[in-house]
């Protein structure tokens, strides 16, 4: 909330003084043989559905680590890793030899995932913006269950 509070308030200032532009403007997305196009208001749509998503798997892996580990340091590292893991593992061509869209930190760019820049850079077709959304929500989902469950735990109670 703290982070969305501002930029929408910073766009709705800007729009009000400069106007808000035309959302049907074309946006290039490489598609599977030649360039292809999406709106900007597409494009903005499918980036904050994403910015959403990712921000609440963020919240639930390291919310897990805050209950299992209980050390601060820990999860403000950890989640710097998950923001910043991709370039641990990032190189041209990779996707043709590993299962590179399983990765959740493969879909931190989010811009480059819904305009394919990362197919082209990974060598695959598979990173997709519906993939990472779905494979998102599921760590998410799964991180939420793992939490619970271990909350339920007596050992894990606060009294």
């Amino acid at each position: 909330v703290l982070l969305i509070v501002p930029i929408v308030g910073g766009l709705l200032i800007i729009g009000l003084q400069s106007g808000f532009g035309n959302l049907q403007l074309p946006i290039p997305v490489l598609g599977d043989e030649w360039v292809e196009t999406i709106t900007l208001g597409d494009f903005f749509a499918k980036s904050a559905a994403m910015f959403l998503v990712w921000y609440c798997a963020l919240i639930s892996i390291v919310l897990l680590l805050s209950v299992v580990v209980r050390n601060e340091f820990i999860n403000l590292a950890a989640g710097a890793v998950l923001v910043f893991a991709e370039f641990a593992y990032i190189s041209r061509g990779l996707g043709y030899r590993e299962p590179i869209e399983n990765y959740p930190t493969t879909y931190a760019q989010i811009g480059h995932v819904i305009s394919n820049m990362r197919n082209y850079y990974y060598e695959t077709a598979a990173v997709t913006w519906s993939f990472g959304s779905l494979l998102l929500l599921a760590t998410a989902g799964v991180c939420l269950l793992v939490t619970l469950l271990i909350s339920l735990n007596k050992r894990y109670k606060l009294v």
